[in-house]
């Protein structure tokens, strides 16, 4: 497996904490990271899925790897007493593993207000790491480190990961009667990717309330199936649209509730300009977080059709345009003008697509989207 690109800021962030907290969706390669950065220390390793909390307690060998940690929350509540003796000695180190469930990250957060902990948040590949660089065979197969490096095929992988997480996390907290809305509503929010959802709507019908719908969505995010990006709160227009644009994590994901057999189907897919948009926001916000930087990411959308797909906010403000096409036209960054105008902020403007690159301000989806 090639290295991957977060592996600097790993480094650094463990010399600095006690406790290191490695963050992201099932499969996108947590566990292999960490064992690899560890493989020199001889670590302990304890899964909570199948190991008890009890055996942290007998552990005399450091440092401690534990893997699916927010399975058991209360257990972050021991760790200040457990590494207060060594805050300075890194080969005494726990390493927690797993998804940011709400109760799991709130005593994360409890623990980096300590300066206890250092976070690690790792998606999927980067286009870069799958080293694939086709529009359509990336929207199809996604970012995956099993498919990129061909353990599985597309539809094996995605069929059983979307079955193991009905089972093994959504169906924890949603009660029976209401697991075929569920799983309608994810059908729902696949046929809407990249675009802004109306819960009310959604819910007239799905059959249940819009606050149900909210904590589905909560814990779609909390699972790290999908990420929300806000309207920005500049006031550019008048009438905002103001809901938040929901994305997949991993675009193949989406690719496949959407029925998407082969990367064929895709160029021709009518929501492919919404697909390519996915992959490329998914792809800014994964090298973001390999750059060890939080994400502040927004939308802008208004009642009249005036949109930019993407605004990254940082020491400059860049307002973003996507399109699929593998020809590049002008028009492309007409609403980015129209708009632009109206931002005080120093900001630059940039058009993504998916033909060659040809000026620091028109980009191909590949080139590795670091602003």
């Amino acid at each position: 497996m090639t290295e991957r690109q977060i592996t600097l800021h790993l480094k650094r962030t463990r010399l600095k904490f006690p406790i290191l907290a490695v963050l992201g969706p099932k499969q996108s390669g947590k566990t292999t990271l960490i064992l690899d950065e560890f493989s020199q220390s001889e670590p302990t390793y304890i899964d909570l899925k199948s190991d008890s909390t009890e055996l942290l307690k007998q552990c005399k060998k450091m440092p401690i790897i534990i893997d699916n940690a927010h399975c058991a929350p209360k257990l972050l509540k021991t760790l200040p007493d457990l590494v207060g003796g060594f805050k300075h000695n890194f080969k005494k180190q726990i390493i927690l593993i797993g998804l940011p469930h709400t109760a799991f990250k709130k005593e994360i957060l409890k623990l980096k207000k300590d300066n206890l902990v250092g976070i690690v948040n790792l998606m999927p590949l980067t286009i870069a790491e799958s080293m694939e660089k086709r529009r359509d065979q990336c929207v199809y197969s996604g970012f995956m480190p099993a498919v990129c490096f061909g353990k599985k095929t597309p539809a094996l992988f995605y069929g059983k990961y979307y079955h193991d997480y009905l089972e093994s996390e959504a169906w924890r907290f949603i009660k029976s009667a209401n697991r075929k809305g569920f799983v309608k509503f994810v059908a729902l929010l696949a046929e809407r990717v990249g675009q802004t959802v109306n819960l009310n709507s959604l819910s007239k019908k799905i059959g249940v309330s819009s606050a149900t719908l909210l904590s589905w969505l909560n814990l779609l995010e909390n699972s790290c199936m999908i990420f929300r990006v806000p309207c920005s709160t500049n006031n550019f227009g008048k009438r905002l649209i103001k809901s938040p644009k929901i994305y997949f994590t991993d675009i193949g994901l989406a690719s496949y509730l959407l029925g998407i057999e082969n990367p064929k189907q895709v160029a021709g897919h009518k929501l492919l300009d919404s697909l390519f948009e996915n992959m490329v926001v998914a792809e800014i916000l994964k090298n973001i977080y390999n750059a060890g930087e939080e994400p502040e990411l927004y939308h802008f959308t208004d009642n009249h059709g005036v949109k930019i797909d993407l605004i990254l906010v940082g020491k400059k403000t860049h307002l973003i345009e996507i399109n699929p096409s593998a020809v590049y036209d002008s028009s492309f960054a007409g609403d980015i003008r129209k708009i632009s105008g109206k931002i005080k902020l120093d900001k630059c403007m940039t058009v993504i697509y998916a033909g060659e690159k040809i000026g620091s301000s028109v980009r191909n989806f590949a080139d590795g989207l670091m602003f």
